[in-house]
């Protein structure tokens, strides 16, 4: 079933979702599957470039394209004014608006939300798959898909597939959620970590090791919002200052910790010990070793 959003007008084929079914618009409005009786057709554009068509026409003025009366009521339901369209069309043939709808790969997986413990549902984009929660808003990415949006900074192309862009005040419209509540992961079951996303995103994530990400709603879009404006560099920059401060930091404490020889008396074949505390070497290695690991933590 196509479904056109009454406030943004964009497009969506439903495919085999139940009537009844919700799921989040890309402008932030929750649309629902409805329960529609297909009108008949009246051809009155072509279904080829959306061109008038004069009454009895048996090709389009515009395009040359056939008109396929035989065709009739093989399609699907127009998603704005519900007459049957030609099978394949691309205008509809009553009242001629494009039909550009998004394909919704939906379905229900064996993963509850962990907020509402409901059952949530699998979106798929070209990417890969995820799963939403239709009630709460939520959203649980695999460590790998996160990490792959995030590398790639495509708010465009993966994050609006995933996200809302909304501008609307959604307050209404969304339960409320206890957001300092510690929620178990949706594979395992344990209590999931929470940790400052990039340490100074400002944004509170729920990450589970080795399963995946959680998100209350619209927590990924203000993720995505920091990684656009440069917000890993400032982190890394960050990061990288404070490692530099505390190898300093160690090596004067090394440098004040190496007892005086000025004033020892030297044993014949002792050499006293020069390399007392961490070398520089040391010090540089434990610095890459730090900066290596902020690429694995997020």
């Amino acid at each position: 079933m196509l479904i056109a959003c009454n406030e943004c007008g964009h497009q969506y084929d439903a495919g085999d979702l139940p009537v009844g079914s919700k799921f989040l618009c890309h402008c932030g409005i929750y649309l629902r599957v409805p329960t529609v009786r297909a009108r008949e057709a009246i051809i009155a554009h072509c279904s080829s470039c959306g061109g008038h068509l004069e009454n009895d026409a048996k090709s389009c003025g515009f395009c040359g394209s056939e008109v396929a009366a035989v065709d009739r009521n093989l399609g699907p339901i127009c998603p704005h004014c519900y007459s049957r369209m030609l099978k394949g069309a691309s205008f509809c043939s009553s009242c001629g608006v494009a039909i550009r709808a998004e394909t919704l790969h939906s379905g229900a997986t064996e993963l509850d939300c962990p907020r509402c413990r409901t059952p949530m549902m699998k979106r798929r984009v070209h990417h890969g798959s995820f799963a939403e929660c239709f009630d709460c808003g939520g959203i649980w990415l695999g460590d790998e898909f996160f990490e792959g949006i995030v590398q790639e900074r495509d708010r465009e192309a993966v994050g609006a597939a995933i996200v809302a862009q909304s501008k609307h005040d959604l307050s209404g419209s969304l339960p409320e959620i206890d957001q300092v509540r510690y929620v178990p992961c949706p594979v395992c079951q344990q209590l999931m970590n929470r940790k400052n996303f990039a340490e100074i995103s400002g944004v509170i994530i729920d990450w589970c090791k080795g399963h995946g990400y959680w998100f209350d709603a619209f927590e990924l879009e203000q993720i995505l919002a920091f990684v656009s404006s440069g917000g890993l560099d400032r982190s890394r920059t960050r990061q990288l200052d404070q490692a530099r401060r505390r190898a300093e930091a160690a090596a004067k404490r090394a440098a004040s910790s190496a007892p005086d020889m000025s004033g020892s008396v030297l044993i014949e074949g002792f050499e006293p010990r020069r390399d007392i505390g961490p070398s520089g070497a040391e010090i540089l290695e434990s610095v890459i070793e730090f900066i290596g690991g902020l690429f694995k933590r997020r």
